[in-house]
């Protein structure tokens, strides 16, 4: 079984969206920092308009996916992971995640 890896742009903005086309599916990822959770949150919507994935926050080093992604959307999961093993979570490093992980999109 082979497994399939997107890597995915992330931007020191606080707000931020783009279209992208994961397993064959046209999405929207937006983008939003949460200043009160220290946090990007993540909402995933199809080209028709169905939100399969709204305001998850994005963790470093934990899966990211919803059942209504595997349902309805593209199927795979999303991971954040830091670009060197010294780098240590903080709200200076998840803000300037751009800087600090990179985002990929599993299948």
């Amino acid at each position: 079984m082979t497994m399939d890896v997107a890597l995915l742009p992330v931007y020191n903005q606080p707000s931020f969206q783009y279209f992208v086309t994961l397993n064959n599916v046209g999405c929207t990822l937006l983008f939003n920092y949460n200043t009160r959770s220290g946090y990007y949150h993540l909402t995933v919507t199809l080209t028709d308009g169905t939100v399969v994935m709204e305001g998850r926050k994005v963790v470093p080093r934990f899966e990211i996916f919803t059942s209504d992604m595997y349902e309805k959307g593209p199927k795979g999961s999303f991971y954040l992971t830091p670009k060197e093993d010294s780098i240590v979570e903080s709200v200076e490093t998840i803000m300037f995640w751009a800087d600090n992980y990179l985002l990929s999109f599993a299948s």
